[in-house]
């Protein structure tokens, strides 16, 4: 968390520089802690101190639709204005999620990113191009593709769509791939609508 540049002066100062700058740098350290980029926050919100005490580990699904707003903002070149309501958060997230979807979405290429792929049951499909991936986001009205497309071209991730009896109930769920383990990431149905605990279970379970 310390600069290069100030690391002789703290160990020059010892115990002493070490809490004068932690002091001097807490706002900063305290985001780095909660996952933040310094940077975004000091560029795309307008009041970085506020976004601590509304958005940090003490509540993780916030902190985790905050921070997608953030990434938002970064690739519009907007500002998150801190007085703004929960609901109103909600409201910019969908409206910026289609303008992105709409500057990116004609050059998305339909090759495969997975190939040799087991057969899988009929209601769980693999989202397997990075059209396909923009796709889901257009119908299913969430961010799966502006905000984490990257990351599943890349393989660092991997999606489905999972259907339903009641096409109300679809979902789309997303895992997280290391090099030792998959974990289940998140699911949303379509407008980022919750599931029940037994259909987390179910899509844990995939």
């Amino acid at each position: 968390l310390v600069r290069k540049p100030l690391l002789r002066q703290i160990i020059k100062k010892g115990q002493a520089g070490y809490h004068e700058y932690i002091e001097k740098h807490k706002l900063e350290i305290d985001l780095i802690k909660n996952g933040y980029s310094f940077n975004d926050v000091l560029t795309y919100t307008d009041n970085p101190e506020e976004v601590l005490k509304r958005f940090n580990w003490d509540d993780y699904v916030s902190l985790c639709h905050f921070k997608d707003l953030l990434h938002q903002a970064k690739q519009l070149n907007k500002v998150i204005k801190m007085s703004w309501s929960d609901r109103r958060m909600h409201d910019e997230h969908i409206k910026w999620t289609e303008e992105i979807q709409k500057i990116k979405y004609q050059s998305c290429s339909t090759k495969p990113i997975w190939e040799n792929l087991i057969e899988l049951p009929k209601n769980i499909e693999l989202l397997n191009s990075e059209k396909r991936i923009a796709n889901e986001g257009t119908n299913m009205h969430h961010c799966i593709f502006t905000n984490y497309s990257g990351y599943l071209l890349k393989k660092r991730m991997v999606a489905f769509h999972v259907y339903a009896e009641d096409s109300r109930d679809d979902f789309t769920c997303s895992f997280n791939i290391t090099e030792s383990r998959i974990s289940f990431d998140q699911a949303y149905k379509a407008w980022n609508k919750s599931l029940s605990d037994s259909e987390i279970e179910f899509a844990k379970s995939l």
